[in-house]
């Protein structure tokens, strides 16, 4: 077998992979007193994928990605030192290594970079044909995943007991697929409203007709049973950028399929399901006029407020610890950990910070903020640049456009950053693909 037929083999074999892998995530040693680990299916072949790549562009049998300026490797090392200064900056302050800076955030960052350079890897030695199917079996395993998974949760509704048919079912509300996390399934339903739409309706579209009602049908039961608030806020704004983009389709399809989708959940949810759905509703338009929640556990401390939303009263606390953090040292941060650091001294359960600026201005300073920040907006030009481009590369560009600014709103009240599928597509995005290959424009 030559060279050619063993890389076009990997490749296809990477890509199938990725449509799974990218959406599983589990969360690993976890304790009453820490969040623990989280992992994903894919990360388990990146250094399988690492040593072939390496390899492959070692013997030359393969090219190193070209980025859309202006973004290249400069921010990549930029951003690497500065995560770098900020795990020995936190090291220096306590004396000790911080188990959570080392492996959760630091290895965690190499583990985006590996991604980030896959996906740029393979959007400069793969096809254009290739990338096509990869998206298409990305987005069917997500709707099976999540009928699946819906179906059992609907189930699950209805069981009055946890007996043994119904203890092995997902719990009845905060639908996650295989995610692990309600806010990370979110943006990912997000994202794929994003492709559906523009790889189906624009130029070059390649998804079948069938793919984009089959969605929006299921849309309306699969946000509703998600519960994350910032979902519901952000797919409506897509909507409206889709009337934007083809105001015909979005009456014909989307608004027709989401009433039906609509009627569906109303019909088949549970009874305990809808008032879930009210509830998380009444706390988008009154989140501080709810009566006082019952108390926490005493280890939990600060946490007993006022607040019904149990996550509210997570999220305003730890956003006060890491402003707390901040003003010790607003230039260089506190240091990788050291918002977790300053909870566990507290003795208050640690929680990570659910607002990706704020926790990187804690932990790495004005400074981290400034790089990180500047280096967003220059994704953001270089995907604005490849919109210059026509058919499948423009939409493309666009799309990935579209599921980082849906990521930054996503960010506001999650840590986001450490989001796998994420990574991959913005390395997919942000390389110039070779104007010759096989299927390209």
């Amino acid at each position: 077998m030559n060279s050619d037929r063993i890389h076009s083999l990997f490749i296809t074999l990477t890509f199938l992979f990725l449509a799974i892998g990218l959406q599983v995530q589990m969360s690993v040693f976890e304790t009453a007193s820490s969040e623990g680990i989280r992992i994903g299916l894919a990360d388990f072949f990146l250094p399988l994928a690492g040593v072939f790549v390496l390899a492959s562009l070692l013997l030359k049998k393969s090219s190193w990605p070209h980025w859309q300026a202006p973004f290249s490797y400069v921010w990549l090392v930029a951003l690497s030192l500065v995560m770098t200064y900020a795990l020995l900056h936190g090291r220096m302050a306590t004396g000790e290594w911080s188990s959570w800076a080392l492996i959760n955030k630091y290895a965690g960052w190499c583990v985006l970079l590996a991604y980030l350079g896959l996906g740029a890897w393979l959007a400069r030695n793969a096809t254009c044909t290739d990338i096509k199917k990869f998206i298409f079996y990305f987005i069917c395993c997500f709707l099976l995943v999540s009928a699946i998974t819906a179906g059992l949760m609907i189930v699950r509704g209805y069981c009055t007991t946890q007996d043994f048919e119904c203890g092995h079912i997902p719990n009845h509300f905060q639908l996650k697929g295989l995610m692990d996390n309600r806010n990370a399934y979110g943006l990912l339903l997000n994202t794929m409203a994003v492709m559906i739409i523009l790889f189906s309706w624009r130029n070059d579209s390649f998804l079948p007709r069938w793919l984009a009602p089959v969605f929006w049908i299921m849309a309306p039961t699969l946000v509703l049973l998600d519960g994350s608030r910032i979902l519901w806020l952000t797919l409506p704004v897509l909507m409206a950028f889709f009337l934007f983009v083809d105001w015909k389709k979005t009456l014909r399809i989307i608004v027709p399929c989401v009433l039906v989708g609509t009627l569906l959940f109303v019909g088949l949810a549970a009874p305990k399901q809808k008032d879930m759905v009210m509830k998380r509703l009444n706390i988008i338009t009154q989140p501080y006029k709810h009566p006082e929640a019952a108390p926490l556990p005493p280890e939990h401390g600060a946490l007993n407020g006022t607040m019904k939303d149990r996550g509210d009263n997570v999220r305003l606390y730890t956003y006060k610890t890491a402003l707390q953090v901040w003003q010790q040292d607003k230039i260089f941060g506190g240091g990788l950990g050291s918002v977790m650091r300053a909870q566990d001294l507290n003795h208050e359960v640690p929680y990570v910070v659910d607002n990706t600026a704020l926790w990187i201005i804690a932990e790495m300073g004005a400074v981290g903020l400034f790089f990180f920040t500047a280096c967003f907006v220059c994704i953001l030009l270089a995907l604005q640049a490849k919109l210059q481009q026509s058919g499948f590369q423009n939409n493309l560009a666009l799309s990935v456009c579209l599921i980082a600014l849906t990521f930054a709103a996503f960010s506001l009240v999650h840590e986001m950053m450490y989001t796998r599928f994420l990574w991959f597509f913005l390395g997919l995005a942000l390389v110039i693909p070779k104007t010759r290959q096989a299927g390209q424009d």
